[in-house]
Formats: structure tokens, sequence, C-alpha cells
């Protein structure tokens, strides 16, 4: 069940991931054609760790997160078990505490209505703080997953990753 459901909201905040990657593509076609929008930097800059941040959850459920497959590979069925388990504990562990470490900030951008920026836009810092926060948990809820799934299935897991 808690499988599915980040599932299903790992594709969710991957497609706003996508929709808001656009922002950008339209800042860098207006910016070709010489009439850049207003206040594109401020929104820019915390474009990227905004969608990156969408896409940790459905990245780590696909399993397509950084691994050094030529080592895993080598090793038999059992041993191979053992580096996988490993990273995605260090996985959730990182994750964990991104989460932890953005808490306070996010609360206190939250409560203060804190804005960063000059001139043409100052934007709110609050929904970059919230979105780390939510994709660093279900990111660490995912490795968490993959780390039962793994420990948990006889023979192993498939080299593929799931169909999502």
């Amino acid at each position: 069940m808690l499988t599915r459901v980040t599932e299903y909201i790992g594709k969710a905040r991957m497609a706003l991931a996508s929709a808001w990657t656009f922002v950008v593509v339209f800042d860098i076609v207006l910016r070709t054609i010489g009439t850049p929008f207003q206040g594109a930097p401020e929104i820019i800059a915390s474009s990227i760790v905004m969608i990156a941040f969408l896409q940790f959850a459905y990245a780590i459920r696909a399993r397509a997160m950084l691994r050094v497959d030529a080592v895993v590979t080598q090793l038999g069925e059992a041993p191979r078990r053992t580096p996988l388990v490993v990273g995605y504990l260090l996985g959730a562990l990182l994750l964990a505490f991104i989460f932890y470490s953005t808490f306070d900030p996010a609360i206190y951008s939250w409560v203060t209505g804190h804005f960063e920026g000059e001139g043409a836009l100052r934007a709110p810092t609050w929904p970059t703080y919230f979105i780390i926060l939510v994709g660093s948990a279900l990111g660490a809820i995912n490795y968490v997953l993959l780390m039962i799934e793994e420990i948990m299935t006889p023979g192993g897991l498939p080299d593929q990753p799931p169909a999502i």
C-alpha cells in the first residue's frame, strides 16, 4: 500500500517537475530572441533546486539513482545484496539528514514570510524549502522500501527497475 502511494506521489511530482522545466526553457527562448521576462533570475534560481527535489521520489523508486553497476553485477546473488542494502540505507540517511536540516529554515521562512530577490520580483522562499522537505522525506521512505524489498525478496530483486 505504501509503495503504491509513494509511486503515485512520485509520478505526480515528476509531472510537476517536467512542467516547471518549461519555465526555464521559456526564459531561455525569450532571452534568445532578446525579450527576457521580468523576474526570471529570481524564479530560475530556486527552480533548479525545486525541479531536482520534485524528481527524487520517482527516480529512487525507479532505481534510477547512481550506483556502480560494474561492481554490483560482478558479484554473486547473495554478495550483491549487501552493497545494495548499504547503498539504500546510506541514501535514506542522507535524505533524512537533509529533511532534518531543512525543517527549521522551512518553518522560519513560512512564519516570517521570508522573500528572496531584488528588483522586478521578490520570490517567497518557503515553497522551495517545503519542496525540499517533501522530496527528501519521500526519497528516504522510498530508499527504506527498496532496502526492505531487497532484504525480504527471496532470490533478490530483478536488475530492471519496476514499471512505474
